[in-house]
C-alpha cells in the first residue's frame, strides 16, 4: 500500500483524506492515471478546512451545529456548505468539513462545549477504532489485508481491474496470510514511531512487524497499531526495537480478530 484514503463526496467532487506527507507524491501517481480531460486532481487543503468532534456527546453537537449527523459508521451527510462524516470506533465521532469561512463559523458555535485538542488525539482515537494508516515510514510496506482493511470494508474484492490487484486477490483467495494487525500498549522511554521495528523470541534478529502508529496512552505509555507475523503474536514476547526491548501488551479490537496469547 502506497496509502490509505478516506473517500467522500462533496457536491460534484471527490474528496480523498490522507497524511499530509503523502499528499505531493500519491497526488504525482494518481496524475498518471487520469484518462480523461474531465478529470483533475488537486490538493484541497487551502480550500477546505476539517474540525473532528468525539465523546458521548458528539452526534447531539453535530445535530445542534448543522442540523443532521451521519446515522451509520462511514455515513456521509452535507448540509448547505458542510460535510459531515461519521468514523467508526468505540466511541462517537465525527469529521466536519466545509471552507474556512463557514469552518470558522462552526468552531465558534462549538468552542464553547468541548475541549479542544490536537492531531495527536485524533490518531490516538484511530488507534483505539483499529482503523490503520500509512506514513512515509511504512509506504509498501503492508498489503490491506495485512493492515485488516478487509475487515473494515476497505477493500472491495467485486471490483474491476485495478493496480495491484493481483497481488491483493490471490492473498484473498489463495494465499494464507501470515501477518496481521494488532492494537497493544508499550511502556517505552520514547513515542514508537511508524514503521519501528519488533522483535520476538522466534526469529531471534529478525523483525516480526512494524508499528503501524502510536500516540500517548491516557493512563500512560502508549498505545498503538502494529502489523506482526501471526504466529510471533500468537507465541507472546513481542517488543519493541530489540529482543530487550519494552514488551507489548496486546489489547482487544472493537472488530473480530484473534487475540494472541499473553
Amino acid at each position: 500500500m502506497l496509502a490509505v484514503f478516506r473517500v467522500f463526496r462533496r457536491g460534484e467532487d471527490y474528496l480523498l483524506q490522507l497524511p499530509a506527507a503523502l499528499a505531493e507524491e500519491i497526488l504525482k501517481r494518481l496524475r498518471m492515471y487520469v484518462m480523461r480531460s474531465k478529470v483533475t486532481l488537486e490538493i484541497a487543503d487551502h480550500e477546505l478546512q476539517r474540525i473532528g468532534i468525539s465523546g458521548p456527546r458528539a452526534e447531539q453537537l453535530v445535530r445542534e451545529a448543522i442540523g443532521a449527523a451521519p446515522a451509520d459508521s462511514d455515513g456521509c451527510i452535507a448540509r448547505s456548505e458542510v460535510t459531515a462524516l461519521r468514523l467508526p470506533g468505540p466511541l462517537p465521532r465525527f469529521e466536519l468539513i466545509a471552507p474556512t469561512p463557514d469552518a470558522m463559523t462552526l468552531w465558534k458555535r462549538l468552542a464553547s462545549q468541548v475541549r479542544r485538542t490536537g492531531s495527536p488525539v485524533w490518531r490516538w482515537l484511530d488507534i483505539q477504532a483499529g482503523v490503520p494508516n500509512v506514513f512515509p515510514g511504512t509506504v509498501e510496506e503492508f498489503v490491506p489485508q495485512m493492515a485488516n482493511l478487509e475487515l473494515l470494508g476497505g477493500v472491495d474484492f467485486k471490483k474491476g481491474c485495478y493496480p495491484g490487484q493481483e497481488i491483493v486477490a490471490r492473498m484473498q483467495y489463495l494465499g494464507r496470510l501470515k501477518q496481521r494487525m494488532y492494537r497493544a500498549q508499550v511502556q517505552a522511554p520514547a513515542l514508537p514511531r511508524p514503521g519501528d521495528p519488533l522483535y520476538a523470541p522466534a526469529l531471534s534478529e529478525q523483525s516480526v512487524g512494524l508499528i503501524v502508529d502510536a500516540q500517548s496512552a491516557p493512563e500512560g505509555g502508549y498505545d498503538l497499531l502494529a502489523v506482526i507475523q501471526i504466529i510471533s503474536a500468537d507465541g507472546g514476547g513481542v517488543r519493541l526495537g530489540s529482543l530487550n526491548g519494552p514488551l507489548l501488551v496486546f489489547r482487544s479490537l472493537p472488530y473480530q480478530v484473534a487475540l494472541p496469547a499473553a
